[in-house]
């Protein structure tokens, strides 16, 4: 047995009848709001173009980063595979050098700079 109900156009599928000690005003705009659609498409292109600003932010900070490590291992290639304990060697301490990189708030610096050029904000 299924029992639906089908909602008029215009209303909430689930009204909420009587609300404890809610007042009937609440009440009815509980009921009647649009709160997580309120500019329509606008809203979800602002939305979307949050995300792509979020994903090239990370392209910005991460990207360099990156592509010097992979210009590193590159370029000491052939030593690496005639000593592969170096590599080991060499791996920690990069990862060391990254922990002492990040306690010392570098990181966090630039990306407060960078959003603040994104933003038109002057800088400090």
């Amino acid at each position: 047995m299924k029992v639906t109900r089908q909602a008029r156009p215009n209303e909430f599928p689930f009204p909420i009848k009587k609300a404890g000690r809610e007042a009937n005003a609440l009440t009815w705009v509980r009921n009647h709001s649009s709160y997580l659609t309120v500019g329509g498409i606008l809203n979800y292109l602002q939305i979307a173009g949050i995300y792509v600003r979020g994903i090239i932010l990370n392209l910005m900070v991460l990207a360099p980063a990156l592509l010097i490590a992979a210009a590193a291992i590159g370029s000491c290639h052939h030593v690496l595979l005639n000593h592969p304990f170096g590599a080991t060697l060499t791996g920690v301490i990069a990862f060391m050098v990254a922990i002492v990189v990040f306690l010392a708030d570098g990181p966090n610096r630039l990306i407060q700079t960078v959003s603040a050029r994104l933003r038109g904000v002057p800088e400090h």
